[in-house]
């Protein structure tokens, strides 16, 4: 808990006094994105296991994915 709020707290000060403007929002994104994409690939991590109750919803979560953000781009 304590790491939690004092990277928080980090991340928060040093993009208030080291950035400005749309540099801030780009920065913070970056950060988010960096965050999102640990929580999400992590679970892959158990694929390598090989028990496929596991291996299959995230293979077809994964997939799925994978064609939502290519439509979203079509």
């Amino acid at each position: 808990m304590l790491f939690i709020l004092l990277g928080f707290g980090l991340i928060v000060l040093l993009t208030e006094f080291l950035a400005k403007g749309a540099h801030r929002v780009g920065i913070v994104g970056w950060i988010c994105l960096i965050f999102s994409l640990c929580v999400f690939v992590a679970p892959l991590g158990v694929v390598l296991a090989g028990d496929f109750n596991i291996v299959i919803p995230n293979t077809l979560g994964f997939t799925f994915g994978i064609l939502q953000i290519i439509l979203y781009y079509v």
